[in-house]
């Protein structure tokens, strides 16, 4: 027995038969408000001519602060459009070279 268990007996206080319940609360429904946190951007392995590319966005909501991630990948030779905000045209570019 641990001494608190020890000292509550010899005070006279006995614990609880039935301790009472504790009233259930009711669960917090939020209605999410995702707002963009971050955006990160990788380029992973090379297979021939080809790199896939990905955007990893992460979203935080305003209300509860849950937090949500979302991953766009693409297989490409040249990188496309939504990478890093490249337009069209520096793709040319980058094709000419």
């Amino acid at each position: 027995m641990s001494d608190n268990m020890m000292m509550r007996y010899a005070f006279g206080l006995k614990p609880a038969e039935n301790p009472p319940e504790m009233p259930k609360v009711k669960q917090y429904q939020c209605e999410h408000n995702y707002q963009l946190m971050i955006s990160r951007y990788e380029e992973d392995g090379y297979t021939g001519f080809t790199t896939t590319y990905k955007r990893i966005n992460t979203y935080y909501c305003t209300k509860c602060l849950d937090e949500k991630t979302k991953i766009k990948e693409e297989s490409s030779r040249y990188a496309p459009e939504w990478y890093k905000n490249y337009t069209s045209e520096e793709n040319n570019e980058r094709r000419a070279i």
